[in-house]
């Protein structure tokens, strides 16, 4: 990934001369309960989201695929994320390939005949997937069966990288990520995880933001 280190040595996407760094979008928020703004300002979290944006950008610069998939709100969000990276938002971005695992009714409904529920990501990825793509997970609760099938034939079938965002630091599916976000909520009246849900939101939309910036970096050198 093409990549310079801005001031204090950040990751950052060179877009003119101006660098924008994942640290200073992430310190842009305070929209959240006090434990999940210490959690997304800490070291451990910016260079976790830095891994991840070079793992997925890596994708959008070998024309590759990024699949997305989720279980409860996460399935939500990965449909969300994918509409935002395959939709440019200037005639000077290289559209980039996003996908949602399970959102193809036909696809799915032939894996679950086959090999049902709990393989049936794994096995769209298996027909769809090539090298050079990257798989998303976001994780709502530690028990997805599907998602921990699909995330296992990603790194060790397909060898691709796995970005995992889950808000649990038992969850099964950390084991097969190359880059895992984890912010967890502690506050008591946060009985749904609203806040740490929030916050996985707020960070998959800086790293979308920084991967929309590094297609359009990789559309104008290719035209120089």
């Amino acid at each position: 990934m093409a990549k310079r280190k801005a001031k204090g040595g950040d990751t950052a996407v060179e877009i003119g001369a101006r660098q924008i760094s994942v640290r200073e979008e992430i310190c842009s928020t305070s929209r959240a309960c006090d434990t999940v703004v210490k959690q997304l300002r800490d070291d451990i979290i910016v260079r976790a989201v830095e891994q991840a944006i070079e793992d997925v950008a890596e994708t959008v610069e070998h024309y590759g695929t990024i699949w997305l998939c989720g279980n409860g709100a996460g399935f939500c969000m990965a449909a969300e994320v994918a509409q935002q990276l395959a939709t440019p938002s200037s005639r000077y971005e290289r559209e980039t390939r996003a996908a949602v695992l399970g959102a193809n009714g036909a696809m799915s409904t032939t894996s679950y005949g086959k090999c049902g529920v709990e393989e049936a990501l794994a096995a769209e990825l298996r027909v769809n997937g090539r090298s050079g793509d990257s798989l998303w997970c976001f994780a709502s609760d530690a028990g997805s069966q599907a998602l921990l099938g699909a995330a296992a034939f990603a790194r060790q079938d397909l060898k691709i990288p796995v970005v995992v965002f889950a808000p649990y630091p038992g969850t099964p599916l950390i084991r097969f990520a190359t880059s895992k976000i984890r912010i967890q909520s502690s506050d008591d009246r946060d009985h749904t995880g609203f806040c740490a849900q929030s916050a996985h939101a707020f960070l998959a939309r800086i790293m979308c933001n920084q991967i929309k910036r590094f297609a359009r970096k990789v559309r104008n050198d290719a035209n120089k």
